[in-house]
């Protein structure tokens, strides 16, 4: 009886060991996963960053050469706007993020584990920002002047006649701190913060203001682009020309930029345009058979392929 009992509690350890055991086992997946999963994040994090430091300085750039927001285009992910595709009239478009819940770890679910199941808190991130000293917009790394290695502050855009690129910083992370680099990558710097997942973006909002798109940083003062006026036409009579052989309609167009104005009638009757290169002249219609109707469509095209028209039914006398 007493090698029976012995038997039962070795057995019954045993069971508690190996139960322990796949518990453990089942931990540490949990946990490598998790880790997994947060430096994929922190990884993106970093490529976003490095995003937005290049359209920063770009809309810096753009800013000293006075080119124009053509439009906004909205950057969505799974549902939720999370930046946005910024239009110009003559650069090439600049994409800048916003973060979301998530994403930018406001939350701290993605921060550092803490014990015994304790949600994690806010890690933290480097914050690039500006600051302007007279007149001349500068970097900074968490409110501080990012300098050369001269101990020389750094400006966004170097001015000597034109504009020209200045510096570009630009992050990384490598073993489990963060690092930055003033030479393209060449060289880095560590950074003595530790990697954790935090809230880093540069971009706090982008709205419409009048005529202007503000952009608002985390650190340093908005940048503001002049928006482009929307393209139109207008006719002169607008809606009805009644024609004796021949008759003139006037056009205005009110445009940022050259334009190319044409007119098309229907049927046989036709339309010349005067000065096609001018906004506002006139146009000369000339009528198809007496107490016929024609359609004539007046047409203004900008050079980046922005068109406005105008419609306006001609009858002949």
């Amino acid at each position: 009886m007493k090698k029976y009992r012995i038997l039962l509690f070795f057995s019954a350890l045993l069971l508690v060991a190996v139960s322990c055991g796949k518990q453990a086992l089942q931990d540490l997946g949990t946990r490598l996963d998790g880790l997994e999963l947060r430096a994929s994040r922190l990884e993106e994090r970093c490529k976003r960053l490095n995003s937005n430091i290049a359209t920063l300085q770009g809309l810096a750039e753009i800013s000293q050469e006075y080119d124009k927001i053509a439009s906004l285009e909205e950057v969505v992910e799974d549902g939720v706007v999370t930046g946005y595709k910024v239009h110009f009239v003559f650069h090439s478009p600049l994409t800048l993020h916003l973060g979301r819940n998530g994403l930018d770890g406001k939350d701290g679910v993605d921060g550092t584990p803490g014990k015994d199941g304790d949600p994690g808190k806010d890690g933290v991130v480097p914050v690039v920002g500006v600051e302007t000293v007279a007149g001349v917009r500068y970097w900074t790394l968490d409110g501080q002047p990012l300098l050369d290695r001269d101990g020389n502050r750094i400006p966004l855009v170097v001015t000597g006649g034109s504009v020209k690129d200045g510096i570009t910083p630009r992050l990384k992370i490598d073993g489990g701190k963060w690092y930055y680099s003033i030479d393209e990558g060449l060289t880095w710097t560590l950074y003595d913060i530790d990697v954790q997942y935090g809230d880093g973006n540069i971009f706090t909002e982008v709205r419409r203001e009048g005529d202007e798109v503000v952009f608002s940083l985390r650190s340093g003062e908005p940048f503001r682009i002049p928006v482009r006026k929307s393209l139109s036409i207008g006719l002169n009579p607008s809606q009805r020309l009644e024609v004796n052989a021949t008759a003139v309609l006037s056009y205005a167009v009110e445009a940022e930029g050259s334009v190319e104005v044409s007119a098309f009638a229907e049927g046989q009757w036709r339309a010349v345009v005067e000065s096609p290169s001018a906004q506002s002249g006139n146009i000369t219609v000339t009528a198809g058979p007496s107490g016929s109707r024609a359609l004539l469509t007046v047409i203004a095209t900008m050079a980046d392929g922005q068109s406005a028209y105008a419609v306006i039914e001609c009858v002949a006398l």
